[in-house]
């Protein structure tokens, strides 16, 4: 074996520097495909290289060069007279497969290949880049992309990669955070706004089509830096949930922190078009409700992103929901108040004893209250007194988190500000966050002050408040609560079978769910005959289990006479024949009406991935998607659960006597989401989805009656049950099985 004057000889791999190793903390760099002209991405990579001062070898592959970008230059790794950790191919089309087979002739432990027109261009890049990740894995070579940006430590100096942003004057020292995403350009605003917000990402990482390396083990490798506390991902696919829990609740342990920003979530189950749910809650809802439920701070937008992260290695927890504010403005503070009401944020009463050690402090026309407002008189006269109510408002035992916001004040006065807030930052076991209404460039010194001390800084109101709301909504795995694993999801098999509610009537009696009396008729002569037991005041209803929007086509009639019964028969089953004629008809279902009430509607969809089913509830009935107001949980799901999930809806007062109006019995809506759920986890792996819509809220005392139903399921549910449940699962799926 050859070795060279850096100590490292072709061959002979440290045992430490595995894949993993190689890629994050590498020895030694080839950038291959660099071009003799030291233009173009791999010539900038290794500028990149070199400007951040990695400290190992860097070697450049061109077989036309002997130096290029100031490094010298091999026609092959395997003419490199050292091992080389690390390789960043910059080659495309049929010269990846070349240089992976290099990479593996000369014991390289990890590639990145950055080239694009793999599977993210359809099914022959598809096939190509499956070739080339079972090549590498042939030779042991972990592969990071393709269709990446690379990955930079700036612990060790590393920058693989051509991204520009980290081309500027100052890029700031790194903080205890990482950034690790499908999007390189997404990763690229991330460096940007970290670098303006004195939150740079020390660890980042761009996966691109993660064939091989994928964020999520990405992420469990950055679990082990001791010197990261958030880690920031971005998820352009959801992750299977026996890979994504079990990360989300290592982080949780060893206290720290997953920022997520997903895109792709408009994405909706494939059973949307079968059911009033689909089109306003798509399959990406139980990841983000577990992910929640996790621990996972989630948010919607690349600001969030940097904006949550920046407060959590500052000091915010899922702890902080309750605030202190002080303002410089008493519009701001107004404002303040409105919308931490909005995000659910609590503005907490000062306890009398603050209050009484505020007075001294302020001015004489200052009230000690929450939110306080020092007035300009003490900005301009005792600015240092700012540091002292924040002192005195964290001390406040009902604040989690000071908020301090400071309009229109630049100069040394806002320097002298900034410094007694950092103080009693300093002496306070609470989070503080600043929120400067004044132009970058009038403050940047301002800024590096709070950055400084541990304080991060917002530039409006509804940024700070957003983040904060974020944060806490990822509080329940810090008390101890976590999703369940679903029933494995329904297999891309046969079609479904559709429970049609004439069906399914014995399902929800069988559960504790009431029902309309009625009778599936299957002539004119019967439907005559049953109406005619039942008296007036029905509800006809064509069963169909290929018909499921029945209102639309005019297959519903309610308050009709026995007399109608007949007719109606004979008209409903005709207009299936005409709109839908491959339809099978089960039959005319004729039942009593109930009485009236609050329409509510209840799903739960089963998830792909093997995510907790999603529990929906909301305002039902025919008019459900468009006011889409719902509340979404994960199963199970006890009483208490259900009232909350009722009272988070804007359409709750309806329920509970609006405007002098009846209150309804939302004890038995709550009952039967209750039993609603119970029935899908007796229903198992087979179930796809299952609705009740609606469910009829009747006047408090009188109970709650569904009065439509439908079910998706994958067979005829003739397994036995794999999850007990309160009530008498078996009897549930023996009346499914019928």
């Amino acid at each position: 074996m050859s070795s060279n004057e850096d100590g490292l000889t072709l061959g002979d791999r440290n045992a430490s520097a595995d894949g993993l190793d190689a890629l994050f903390r590498p020895r030694s760099v080839a950038v291959v495909g660099v071009s003799s002209s030291g233009r173009g991405l791999g010539a900038t990579t290794v500028r990149t290289i070199q400007r951040f001062g990695f400290d190992g070898p860097v070697v450049a592959i061109n077989p036309k060069a002997t130096e290029v970008a100031g490094v010298p230059c091999f026609p092959s790794l395997k003419d490199v007279p050292h091992e080389i950790d690390l390789a960043l191919l910059f080659t495309g089309g049929d010269r990846i497969r070349d240089s992976v087979l290099d990479a593996a002739a000369a014991g390289v432990g990890a590639v990145v290949i950055f080239a694009s027109g793999f599977a993210e261009g359809g099914a022959d890049g598809a096939a190509r880049e499956r070739e080339i990740i079972e090549l590498a894995r042939a030779h042991g070579i972990r592969v990071l992309g393709p269709n990446c940006q690379g990955i930079v430590s700036l612990a060790s100096g590393l920058a693989a990669t051509f991204s520009n942003a980290l081309w500027t004057d100052e890029l700031g020292p790194p903080s205890a955070v990482a950034y690790i995403g499908q999007s390189g350009a997404i990763g690229g605003t991330v460096f940007d706004l970290g670098r303006e917000r004195g939150c740079v990402p020390a660890l980042w990482i761009s996966t691109g089509n993660q064939a091989d390396l994928s964020v999520v083990e990405l992420a469990e490798q950055a679990l082990d830096d001791d010197e990261l506390r958030v880690l920031m991902l971005y998820l352009e696919s959801v992750p299977h949930a026996d890979d994504w829990i079990p990360l989300c609740r290592r982080a949780a342990e060893v206290g720290k922190h997953i920022v997520l920003l997903r895109s792709g979530t408009t994405e909706v189950g494939r059973s949307a078009v079968a059911s009033h749910t689909g089109s306003m809650v798509g399959q990406d809802e139980a990841f983000k409700l577990a992910s929640a439920a996790a621990g996972v701070v989630v948010v919607s937008d690349v600001n969030e992103l940097v904006d949550a992260a920046m407060s959590l290695v500052r000091g915010a927890s899922p702890a902080s929901r309750r605030l202190g504010v002080v303002t410089t403005s008493g519009g701001a503070g107004g404002l303040c108040a409105d919308m931490s009401f909005e995000l659910g944020l609590e503005m907490v009463t000062l306890s009398p004893d603050t209050a009484a050690a505020l007075v001294p402090v302020l001015s004489d026309f200052a009230l000690p209250q929450n939110p306080v407002d020092v007035t300009a008189d003490l900005v301009s006269g005792r600015p240092h007194d700012l540091g002292e109510v924040c002192r005195l408002v964290a001390a406040d035992p009902a604040v989690d988190h000071v908020l301090v916001v400071v309009s229109a004040v630049v100069g040394k006065i806002a320097e002298r500000i900034a410094r007694g807030i950092v103080e009693a930052r300093s002496r306070a076991e609470k989070a503080f966050s600043i929120v400067y209404l004044s132009s970058h460039d009038r403050t940047l010194e301002v800024r590096r002050i709070y950055a400084e001390g541990g304080i991060p800084v917002f530039d409006s109101i509804g940024a700070a408040l957003r983040a904060m709301s974020h944060i806490v909504s990822a509080g329940p795995s810090r008390t101890g609560a976590s999703p369940v694993h679903a029933p494995a999801a329904p297999s891309n098999g046969p079609a479904y079978r559709v429970l049609t509610e004439a069906e399914g009537a014995p399902v929800l009696a069988a559960a504790g769910i009431s029902v309309p009396g009625g009778t599936l008729t299957t002539s004119r002569a019967e439907a005559e005959r049953v109406a005619a037991q039942l008296g007036d005041d029905l509800v006809v209803k064509l069963q169909s289990p290929q018909i499921l929007h029945k209102t639309e086509m005019g297959l519903v009639v309610v308050g009709a006479a026995a007399a109608q019964v007949g007719a109606l028969y004979d008209e409903m089953t005709a207009r299936a024949r005409q709109h839908a004629p491959h339809a099978v008809v089960e039959g005319v279902l004729v039942q009593r009406r109930v009485r009236s009430g609050v329409e509510v509607l209840i799903d739960v969809q089963v998830q792909d991935n093997g995510y907790p089913p999603v529990l929906t509830v909301g305002l039902g009935g025919t008019a459900v998607e468009l006011y889409a107001d719902v509340d979404t949980g994960l199963l199970p799901v006890d009483h208490d659960t259900a009232l909350r999930m009722l009272r988070r809806l804007r359409g709750w007062p309806l329920l509970d006597g609006f405007r002098g109006g009846p209150v309804h019995d939302v004890d038995a809506a709550a009952r039967a989401i209750v039993a609603a759920a119970e029935v899908a986890a007796a229903l198992g792996p087979d179930l796809v989805e299952f609705e009740i819509n609606p469910l009829i809220v009747h006047e408090k005392g009188h109970g709650a009656t569904a009065v439509d139903f439908v079910a998706h399921l994958e067979s005829a549910v003739a397994a036995p049950v794999t999850r007990p449940v309160g009530r008498d699962s078996e009897s549930i799926r023996a009346e499914v099985s019928r």
